[in-house]
This record gives structure tokens, sequence and C-alpha cells, in this order.
């Protein structure tokens, strides 16, 4: 569970936050008026921060991975199915032939 509250935490202030940031400002100099320059002044400000953020929990959240380990195996059998691992969290997913794992790291 602490693992997964990292990974969601990481994923936020990383990717979330200064995605979502960089959209609405696009979006709001998008408008057909003018913004004032005081709203685009603490526009920046905010982007500005968001970026640090960002940098901030990347650089001290290093054993925290966001992309999954994926592995794809050969098995001589015939099936399909999903199953959970707990220990490490992973997703198995088997098709004829193929056993994907899909695991946090």
């Amino acid at each position: 569970m602490k693992k997964l509250f990292e990974y969601f935490t990481k994923l936020l202030f990383t990717i979330i936050l200064p995605v979502s940031t960089i959209l609405i400002i696009v979006l709001l100099n998008i408008r057909e008026t003018p913004l004032a320059l005081t709203l685009q002044i603490l526009l920046a400000i905010a982007l500005i921060i968001s970026l640090l953020n960002a940098l901030f929990f990347f650089n001290h959240m290093k054993t925290t991975h966001l992309i999954p380990k994926i592995l794809v195996d050969f098995i001589p059998m015939f099936g399909v199915g999903i199953s959970t691992d707990d220990d490490p969290i992973a997703l198995i997913i088997v098709i004829p032939f193929i056993a994907i794992t899909i695991e946090l790291k």
C-alpha cells in the first residue's frame, strides 16, 4: 500500500500537475480576448512553481518508478486468464502460448 501511495504521489506531482498547468495556460491564451498582463505574469509564476515542484519530487523519489516492468514469456500451454500477484505487485495476462507479466517496480 505504501508503494502504491508513493507511485500515485509521484505521478501526480511530476506528470499530472505540470501538464495540467501547461494546458490551462495554453487554453487561456488561445481565447480571442487577450489576457491582462498581471494575469499572464501570475500564470507564468504558477508554471515555474509547478515545474520546480515536479523537479523536486522527481529528484527526491528516485526509488519510485512510474513505468512498469513488462515481461513476455512463451509458455507451452493453451489458455486464457488474468491473475494478480502481491509480492511484487504484478498483473499476469495469459493468452494462448504467451504469458505477459506487468510488474510495478
